[in-house]
């Protein structure tokens, strides 16, 4: 838009300590991915202050948890109908857990849906051969839906969780309760933890309710 003003970025100590970092890097020094993934780990330690301060910021604690109980539903849907094609896998999971916000918030978790997916396929070769034979359509099996929610909210912890949980509900239901009828709604109910932990917001230091809101 002819309005539009280039963002600067976030601002603060940590903020430009990191930039700093970052401007004297050089792809060809000693030790250089060494010293991008310490530069890396301080720009997110910047991210992790930030949001402390004020969870708010930067609109990323309210789309993410967005998109995670979007990604819930489609665990739900792939659990069910799968997928016809690799292709369609990204797409269709980057357009229903991305959504169509136009914020740098929403972007970033577009790409990082995308790069979700990469790691679940890496993970799982045969998901490939599965969608390619078409034997996909029957639905994805739970331990390929649990790494996808694993990488996506970063936390194993719970993607074991979700599955535990998943096994117990169909014990106590009954054969006749569907999976994938209870699959959404337990983890949708784990977002706000995978989340906050992953923004910082709850570290072993900060657990509970009030870490959350720290």
């Amino acid at each position: 838009m002819g309005t539009s003003t280039r963002w600067k970025g976030p601002s603060g100590d940590r903020w430009s300590s990191a930039a700093r970092r970052l401007a004297r890097w050089r792809e060809d020094s000693r030790n250089a991915d060494q010293r991008l993934e310490e530069i890396a780990a301080d720009y997110l330690r910047a991210l992790h202050e930030t949001l402390r301060a004020d969870r708010s910021a930067f609109g990323l604690y309210d789309t993410a948890c967005a998109a995670g109980e979007r990604l819930a539903g489609a665990l739900g849907s792939l659990a069910v109908e799968g997928a016809e094609s690799a292709d369609v896998l990204v797409a269709r999971l980057v357009s229903e857990v991305g959504g169509d916000g136009g914020m740098l918030a929403d972007a970033a978790v577009r790409r990082g849906v995308a790069a979700a997916v990469r790691d679940v396929r890496d993970r799982h070769p045969e998901l490939d051969d599965a969608m390619d034979a078409g034997a996909a359509g029957g639905g994805f099996a739970w331990d390929i839906l649990c790494d996808l929610y694993q990488v996506f909210c970063e936390e194993s912890a719970e993607a074991t969780d979700l599955a535990q949980a998943v096994d117990t509900a169909q014990s106590v239901v009954g054969a006749a309760q569907e999976p994938a009828a209870a699959l959404p709604k337990i983890a949708e109910s784990l977002v706000p933890r995978a989340v906050g932990k992953v923004l910082g917001l709850i570290t072993e230091e900060i657990t509970g309710e009030e870490g959350a809101v720290a």
